[in-house]
């Protein structure tokens, strides 16, 4: 008889977090934006008078240890400046969790203030 027993209450999710699912333990892009954004508070040190600023892009490859393989600056105003070299230089640095299978890719939009 089912009807006397009475229903279990869910266990709060707060209580018991579960981890973010990461792609069946792939490269998660999501966490790789958070990490890309983290490095634009460094990204002052590269301005320069009168160089570029606002928005650009770049563009990070990440070998599956986590680290940065490798980071290109995509575009104007800063492809091919000393001060997108720099910005470049900066998001080289970004880890991210260790994650299986092949390199992941992250385009991220930037912004150095004037």
């Amino acid at each position: 008889n089912t009807a006397a027993r009475p229903t279990p209450t869910p266990i709060p999710t707060a209580a018991h977090p579960t981890p973010t699912p990461t792609n069946d333990g792939g490269f998660d892009p999501a966490v790789a934006q958070q990490k890309l954004h983290g490095m634009e508070s460094i990204l002052g040190s590269c301005k320069q008078p009168g160089g570029p600023s606002g928005a650009g892009q770049v563009r990070v490859t990440f070998a599956n240890d986590g680290s940065a393989m490798s980071s290109v600056i995509v575009g104007a105003p800063y492809e091919g400046t000393p001060v997108g070299d720099c910005a470049a230089s900066r998001f080289k640095l970004t880890r991210v969790p260790k994650f299986d299978g092949p390199p992941g890719i992250s385009n991220y939009t930037f912004h150095i203030s004037k």
